[in-house]
């Protein structure tokens, strides 16, 4: 493997780490516009955090093993294209309910993410 390919590697996977970090902290700041915007109290605005954090953590573990029975690189894309599709979706949903199904769901393809991209990151690199 050349050392640009694996720079562009080293990339993306860094990318999707970030991506994670992000969609898990980004909701923080707005969740007063949040409550607002859907005109729910703020007992129930949280769980648009929530949601997402545990379905992580939950499905972490899971995903970390589905990711090494089969190949990783599957399992990274369908983990990003559930971010990313599901992102989108929540942009135009109208109720807070389908917000954090969304959100929710959206945790479970940042699980798939994390494992996948340590594996293939690990598999780049170890083989110099």
């Amino acid at each position: 493997m050349s050392s640009l390919r694996r720079v562009i590697l080293l990339t993306i996977f860094c990318l999707s780490l970030f991506v994670d970090a992000f969609t898990n902290k980004w909701s923080d700041h707005f969740l007063d516009s949040i409550g607002t915007d859907f005109h729910q109290p703020a007992s129930i605005v949280p769980w648009v955090l929530t949601a997402y954090s545990l379905n992580f953590g939950s499905f972490l573990l899971l995903a970390g093993r589905v990711s090494d029975i089969y190949e990783p690189k599957p399992v990274f894309v369908s983990g990003l294209f559930l971010i990313g599709v599901l992102g989108i979706g929540a942009g135009f949903i109208g109720t807070i309910i389908g917000l954090i199904v969304l959100r929710a769901l959206q945790g479970i393809g940042a699980a798939m993410t994390i494992p996948s991209a340590t594996t293939m990151l690990t598999a780049a690199f170890t083989t110099l």
